[in-house]
């Protein structure tokens, strides 16, 4: 009797324990976690292993994200621990240690950001607080480290929100200097609005400056900007307009020949800083921007010289020089002042050469600001272009330059078969 006790009440219930737990590590276990975070996250999901250690508490190691079409790596990380609340009121915990994160694949991080936000939506009350150390992200030319990354997501019966903020390290992986007083930030929200969702989005850069290319994520494609880095501030809101967008901070590093001269064929070789003081973009397109441009030395082709002076009536100290001509420059300044009615305004800020916009190597003015001003912003496309009609050619390029600058109330834009009416 108390030996059919014991095996009952004891070593029974020990052996049940023991073979659950070997369950739960064997590899059909492991492949029905994949299986669950995949079809939670929308990526294809790779664990190395899968450990309980506590009620509530799940342990995974060597996780890899990989987009479930091309198979490309998305992120891998260390190690996870994701804690369930206990209490009603509590936030779900996950900390990751040792991510590893592909620029490229930002988008693809973008868009799991969205479906999270998108799931919190549908609840009434939730969160979950996320807290990441030893966090790299790498592109192209550079890897970006950062000690800790903390972020929370929230739902609420108004919408919910997500917020991420992030500690920069410095060449020897410490603590950037400044980033416990501007971390970067960002925050995403979806608004609950009548039955319909809508959203939001701002970023915060604080001292840092974050690649242009990472910004593709958030905002799709920037032509010319790849290869330059932001530090400043947006903010962008959706209503049934559209998105609108408002923008201040600067741009580092923009390489000039892939911004304006290579797509049309056009010489520029430099690099330029540009100061926005002010944009505001709706529904993709540009409807007022307040820039300052700082650059030098470079060199310019001499198709572009001329085609400033031709339509944009801009000045200059030196005969017109072959189109194919390469002219080395000194100094690039200018402020650049766009209204909402299309209408441009350039001043050239070089100093000791008052409305000079670019200086040549020996000092004297190559390019001189408009004497007409302001004037269209669409004769900057005729300067890009090239062309010497008043209509602007049907190409591609110039198609897409019109979608994104403003156009004029009312106003003839030629499409280079006829013109029509712009209301």
């Amino acid at each position: 009797m108390c030996r059919a006790g014991f095996l009952a009440g004891c070593l029974l219930p020990l052996c049940v324990l023991a073979g659950w737990g070997l369950v739960r590590r064997t590899p059909s276990h492991v492949g029905q976690h994949e299986r669950d975070l995949a079809q939670s996250l929308g990526l294809h999901v790779s664990l190395a292993a899968v450990d309980h250690p506590r009620p509530a508490v799940v342990r995974y190691a060597g996780i890899v994200l990989s987009d479930p079409e091309t198979g490309a790596i998305v992120a891998r990380c260390e190690r996870a621990e994701l804690r369930a609340p206990v209490l009603a009121d509590q936030a779900s915990q996950l900390d990751l240690s040792g991510v590893a994160v592909e620029a490229v694949a930002l988008p693809d991080l973008h868009a799991l950001l969205g479906r999270m936000l998108r799931l919190a939506h549908n609840a009434d009350q939730w969160q979950m607080a996320i807290a990441a150390r030893d966090v790299t992200v790498r592109d192209a030319t550079a890897t970006h480290s950062f000690t800790s990354v903390r972020g929370t997501i929230r739902a609420a019966a108004a919408g919910s929100e997500a917020k991420i903020e992030l500690a920069p390290a410095d060449a020897a992986g410490a603590p950037a200097a400044g980033a416990d007083d501007a971390a970067p930030t960002l925050r995403v929200v979806r608004h609950r609005e009548s039955g319909a969702s809508t959203g939001g989005l701002e970023l915060h850069t604080g001292p840092w400056h974050v690649p242009c290319a990472w910004l593709f994520a958030l905002s799709g494609d920037l032509p010319g900007l790849a290869a330059s880095r932001f530090q400043g501030s947006l903010w962008a809101n959706e209503d049934q307009a559209g998105w609108h967008l408002a923008v201040r901070g600067r741009l580092a590093g923009v390489e000039l020949g892939d911004l304006v001269a290579r797509p049309f064929a056009h010489r520029w070789q430099g690099l330029a800083d540009v100061h926005i003081r002010s944009a505001h973009v709706d529904d993709r397109r540009l409807s007022e921007a307040e820039l300052e441009i700082a650059g030098g030395p470079g060199r310019i082709g001499g198709s572009l010289v001329a085609a400033a002076t031709a339509s944009l009536g801009c000045g200059s100290g030196y005969p017109r020089a072959p189109d194919d001509q390469a002219i080395t420059y000194r100094q690039l300044a200018a402020t650049v002042r766009i209204d909402q009615q299309g209408q441009l305004v350039i001043t050239g800020q070089c100093p000791g050469t008052p409305g000079t916009i670019l200086t040549a190597s020996d000092g004297k003015p190559l390019v001189i600001q408009p004497r007409q001003q302001p004037q269209p912003v669409l004769n900057v496309v005729h300067a890009l272009v090239g062309t010497d009609t008043p209509l602007v050619p049907a190409t591609p390029l110039t198609a897409q330059l019109l979608r994104v600058l403003p156009l004029p109330q009312t106003g003839t834009v030629g499409d280079g078969v006829g013109s029509r009416r712009q209301r």
